[in-house]
């Protein structure tokens, strides 16, 4: 999708950076790992801040962010967004069928 700003930029955006689980980290495309830092609450949802210590010398810097370190956020309930996903991904037509389906109207 083009219309993140790293994205059009040219540079990496967050689905270039692997989330893994077990580790509770984000493996970069330069094969660096960024670790949970700390926690920030944003709107009132707890957020996860990751980075890499390596960052300051990787060579694909340039292509992954303008500053010293490249932040990632994670939102404390982001797997049910991408278990969610995912069924999306095996099986689009549940969208389309969703869509399609109106809500039961209520009345007096």
């Amino acid at each position: 999708m083009l219309t993140r700003p790293s994205r059009a930029d040219g540079r990496y955006d967050k689905s270039d950076f692997v989330y893994l689980r077990r580790r509770d980290a984000y493996r970069c495309p330069a094969g660096e790992y960024a670790m949970r830092r700390f926690t920030s609450i944003e709107k009132g949802m707890a957020i996860y801040k990751y980075w890499s210590s390596a960052c300051p010398r990787c060579a694909l810097r340039s292509k992954c962010t303008t500053g010293d370190y490249r932040r990632i956020g994670r939102w404390e309930h982001e797997h049910i967004l991408e278990k969610m996903q995912a069924r999306l991904d095996r099986d689009p037509s549940r969208m389309q069928l969703r869509r399609q389906t109106a809500e039961h109207p209520s009345g007096p």
